[in-house]
């Protein structure tokens, strides 16, 4: 489509079947709607220079000489167009598909709560061919999901199987590998596809994390069966962002390989897009050590209201050794119950009571978790699980300072169990502004 239909189509100086056409074409294509709104721009910035927004329809037909500036204008706005979708590393493209990837709701979001991305598809390649995001799970290459398509003889050959994996760039410096894990509709133009972080599995060296609950937009939601079905602490890892911080998704997309060539078009060079999300929250330094683990006390903030805010214990062990201890449980032990953490508000010297009525799953394998040396386990529960009396804690006024206490003592054990850890651990304190 060259410069001039777009001009001739944002200024209405087509026919109707030209301008049916072209609307067809824009409302498919992401690209072209970029360009059309460079262009709506182009000419909204240049009418109010030139303040003509109140001059009557018979003098702006007559006085058509401002529709050449606006073109000279648009071939500026759009080269610029152009050069900010080459340089953007939100888009990548090749000769089979193009991808376009931005956070849902905004870079901003909550650490642990539900993020997404929006992924926009669009095929570049000639022919009936459909595309098609698969499943891509760690132990799986391109071969061997392109084998896979031999047991689909009836879509062999009309569609190219599209696979996304993805290295997670870490507020810490870390680098983390990741796969969507996520099956799509198969598309032949174009497809909208909004994923879950948590949709990508990863490759982690850390205990998993407790979930007291589960992540929805912006909150933490109490539900404590959900982990059991979505995210087992047995099955694979799937990705939370966990660091308050900037973090960069990078994500890279790849054909399966055909069993036998030519079956479908396969792409030279992977596709690279990145996006960038602000993992938010409030937090605390570290606590004193305690034979060789120490905590601090992670707030999200962001979230639709205070009471529902992931509230989060990290433990991180920086002993020498591999240490087990439970976080959840009713015990004998003279310890908080369910969980095995107090949180305290202000100089109060007694902690906030863990409401009555929680319906708490104490599920086996949260139970006694290995946590190897030089890692962090998080444990995510949600504020108003706790009470202050008969308080909440947005009922408290003012500027608020909370911190958290962990305490574990086991009811029985082995006197040569190298592995197991009591104690108690106490994180630095945050600040919450009103």
């Amino acid at each position: 489509m060259t410069d001039s239909d777009l001009t001739a189509f944002v200024h209405g100086e087509l026919d109707a079947r030209r301008t049916s056409e072209l609307q067809k074409q824009v409302a498919a294509d992401a690209s072209l709607r970029a360009r059309v709104d460079a262009l709506r721009a182009a000419d909204r910035a240049l009418l109010d220079a030139l303040d003509t927004a109140e001059a009557p329809p018979r003098v702006r037909a007559t006085n058509a000489w401002w529709r050449q500036l606006v073109a000279v204008a648009a071939l500026f706005v759009l080269a610029a167009v152009f050069v900010m979708m080459r340089g953007d590393p939100a888009f990548a493209r090749n000769d089979i598909v193009s991808l376009r990837a931005s956070v849902h709701g905004g870079v901003s979001q909550p650490i642990f709560t539900d993020v997404a991305l929006d992924l926009s598809w669009q095929k570049q390649l000639d022919g009936p061919h459909w595309l098609h995001v698969r499943p891509y799970r760690f132990g799986d290459t391109p071969e061997t999901v392109g084998r896979e398509q031999l047991k689909s003889p009836e879509v062999l050959g009309k569609i190219v199987p599209l696979l996304v994996s993805a290295t997670l760039h870490a507020p810490d410096g870390s680098r983390i590998a990741a796969r969507l894990d996520a099956d799509s509709e198969a598309f032949r133009e174009t497809a909208d596809q909004r994923v879950l972080l948590r949709q990508f599995t990863i490759e982690a060296g850390t205990p998993p994390p407790y979930l007291g609950g589960r992540p929805g937009e912006r909150r933490w939601i109490e539900d404590f069966r959900w982990a059991f079905a979505e995210m087992p602490a047995d099955g694979p890892r799937r990705l939370l962002l966990d660091q308050a911080g900037e973090w960069t998704i990078e994500l890279r997309v790849e054909s399966a390989v055909p069993p036998e060539p030519g079956l479908w078009p396969t792409f030279t060079e992977p596709l690279v897009a990145a996006v960038k999300i602000i993992a938010t929250g409030i937090v605390s330094d570290w606590g004193p050590e305690h034979d060789g683990l120490r905590a601090r006390f992670v707030l999200a903030t962001g979230c639709t209201d205070l009471d529902h805010a992931p509230l989060v214990l990290q433990i991180q062990n920086v002993g020498e050794r591999q240490r087990r201890y439970n976080v959840i449980g009713m015990t004998q032990a003279k310890v908080p119950q369910p969980f095995h953490f107090d949180l305290l508000a202000g100089n109060d010297a007694e902690p906030g009571q863990q409401r009555d009525g929680l319906a708490v799953v104490i599920p086996h394998d949260a139970l006694m978790v290995p946590h190897p040396a030089g890692t962090v386990r998080s444990l995510i529960v949600c504020a108003d699980y706790w009470r202050f009396g008969e308080r909440r804690l947005t009922d408290i006024p003012g500027e608020i300072t909370l911190r958290v206490r962990f305490h574990f003592e086991a009811f029985v054990w082995v006197g040569t169990d190298t592995e197991l850890w009591q104690g108690a651990l106490t994180t630095g304190a945050v600040r919450v502004p009103r």
